[in-house]
């Protein structure tokens, strides 16, 4: 093993198109890029039994990256855009889409948190509306269990023997660029992101970090940030997380690479293009 060094109803188009456009804002974000990160570490094509005794059972395990693990995959080489997963079997699969503004997570708290929203619509027309709409925010496809679908189940060889032990099926994450999830903690097991088309920014924190992250206690937002945005280094509007976090890791990923994050580490993904993402969360 080599170690680098590095980081239910269809929507109908008509009387829809007018909502969509109008759930975003035109309003730039400007993004600061927080100070001084951790780089990640990577891995390239470990072992079973290396990946499970350096990575895994690394006391304490750290997140990092490893390369290798999806290349015999047919995803690697079928999966060149979203278009390329619509089938006769995907096409009329109702996914559930989150629709916002660019860069913004379901936990925005402002006056006009409204312009997030969750729908469901048949998989072909999802990508209909990312390829004919004229639009300024994101849409993504999130947490699409691909045990449902077998032909794209087929193209993903999950669990793997380096994984053995799933702690929930695989998911599915597809979306325009600027799509974010915000700073939160996986509480199924430790995390692999397969990264299989496009490129992610990947910020991770230690659970330590806890106290500075602005955590909401509202259920529906548990184990997640009430920070917005990933330019969240603003001492003025969230002072705690610009006093207390010290220590974070941040690396961009690519096809072929993976992310293991470890159980409860805090973490937010940003997509830097149209990307095509699957997780596992294994035990």
């Amino acid at each position: 093993m080599v170690l680098h060094q590095s980081l239910r109803k269809p929507l109908v188009r008509s009387a829809r198109t007018c909502r969509v456009r109008s759930l975003f804002t035109s309003k730039p974000l400007v993004h600061r890029p927080l100070a001084n990160p951790t780089r990640i570490l990577m891995y390239s094509d470990p072992s079973p039994a290396d990946f499970k005794s350096q990575i895994v059972e690394a006391d304490p395990p750290s997140p990092c990256i490893v390369a290798g693990l999806s290349s015999n995959w047919p995803a690697r080489e079928k999966w060149k855009s979203i278009r390329d997963l619509v089938t006769e079997e995907t096409a009329d699969i109702l996914v559930p889409i989150e629709l916002g503004p660019k860069n913004v997570g379901y936990n925005v708290q402002e006056p006009d948190a409204r312009q997030w929203q969750r729908v469901e619509v048949r998989f072909r027309l999802f990508v209909e509306l990312l390829e004919s709409l004229e639009w300024e925010g994101a849409a993504y496809v999130s947490q699409l269990s691909i045990d449902e679908i077998p032909s794209l189940k087929a193209d993903v060889h999950l669990p793997f023997p380096h994984a053995p032990d799933l702690a929930a099926p695989p998911n599915l994450w597809i979306g325009t660029a600027d799509t974010y999830t915000p700073i939160h903690r996986d509480i199924l097991g430790h995390n692999l992101l397969f990264q299989l088309l496009g490129k992610k920014v990947i910020r991770v924190f230690p659970p330590s970090d806890k106290e500075w992250l602005y955590i909401s206690e509202e259920p529906f937002l548990r184990n997640t940030s009430l920070i917005p945005f990933d330019h969240a280094f603003d001492a003025t509007r969230w002072p705690r997380f610009h006093e207390g976090v010290k220590t974070w890791y941040e690396a961009t990923i690519e096809p072929g690479d993976a992310v293991f994050i470890p159980k409860g580490w805090y973490h937010s993904v940003r997509a830097l293009e149209e990307s095509i993402s699957v997780n596992s969360w294994f035990l």
